[in-house]
């Protein structure tokens, strides 16, 4: 490979090297998306994920595999990484083939999210104390088991939110996904509320004639009681606001976890931009 730079077959002209970087290339994408795609759990329609700080683990580890063999070809590895890593970034790569940032935008939003909804599947709260989301339910957890469904119950049992939602889950996710990445799930996200905001409206509406009687009865205790059993969708519209936390409070972590990334790798360009905004 190294030795001849190309091969003349007839009126073709074969480039060995190029020939097996473009392969690298492709397996290295493939062994990453191999890696991240989601499980599912026999029939409980739960699917489990590789943990980011594990998928980071074994894609520097394919790396210095790749270095390795960079000692024996004369090849730009550098490059090499960047064009495979900043394809990952995006939901599709150039083979319109699904990346590892489509599989945790999914996971994360249509998985993880899914049980913070209250309901008869909600397993999963917010941890002030922790700073991310916890799992009631678990092995060690009699007073989770005693107010959960069951339903909820077997989603716990396959599905431990704080070791995805922690600080150092976070800021593997930030570097995997990137820049990039972590806009789309954003997006996602900022979409989510959106919907939500859409359907509270809706609510609103239906209830509006109701709700002007109530701000003309403020000084009326017990007409406000009367009318307030009037209220349609009430437990609807008080999931739909707890939805909207639960999403910004994901959103709120997984920006602290990018701005960490960022002060760690380049804490110059961070500084500088801080102290623009700052002084503007």
């Amino acid at each position: 490979l190294s030795v001849r730079k190309e091969i003349v077959a007839f009126e073709y002209v074969f480039s060995p090297k190029q020939f097996f970087v473009t392969h690298l290339e492709t397996w290295l994408g493939d062994e990453i998306v191999g890696m991240v795609k989601p499980q599912k759990k026999g029939d409980t329609g739960i699917s489990s994920i590789m943990r980011p700080t594990e998928l980071l683990f074994f894609i520097k580890q394919l790396m210095a595999s790749i270095e390795q063999i960079s000692n024996y070809i004369d090849m730009d590895v550098t490059r090499l990484y960047n064009a495979v890593l900043l394809q990952q970034t995006q939901i599709e790569d150039n083979k319109n083939t699904k990346t590892l940032t489509y599989y945790y935008i999914d996971w994360y939003c249509n998985q993880l999210l899914k049980h913070a909804i209250p309901g008869k599947s909600q397993c999963i709260i917010y941890c002030e104390s922790k700073h991310c989301f916890v799992t009631m339910g678990g092995p060690d957890d009699d007073y989770g088991r005693q107010i959960l469904d069951d339903e909820a119950l077997n989603v716990a049992q396959h599905l431990d939110a704080a070791l995805y939602t922690n600080r150092k889950e976070l800021r593997a996710l930030s570097e995997l996904l990137g820049a990039y990445g972590l806009r789309l799930l954003t997006e996602s996200l900022t979409s989510q509320v959106t919907r939500q905001i859409e359907a509270l409206r809706k609510i609103v509406d239906k209830n509006s004639n109701i709700l002007e009687k109530l701000r003309k009865s403020f000084k009326n205790p017990a007409e406000m009681v009367e009318l307030t059993k009037n209220l349609v969708d009430k437990e609807d519209l008080l999931n739909r606001v707890t939805l909207v936390g639960v999403i910004y409070q994901f959103r709120e972590l997984l920006l602290e976890a990018f701005n960490e990334v960022l002060e760690a790798k380049i804490p110059f360009v961070v500084d500088a931009i801080t102290d623009f905004i700052d002084h503007i």
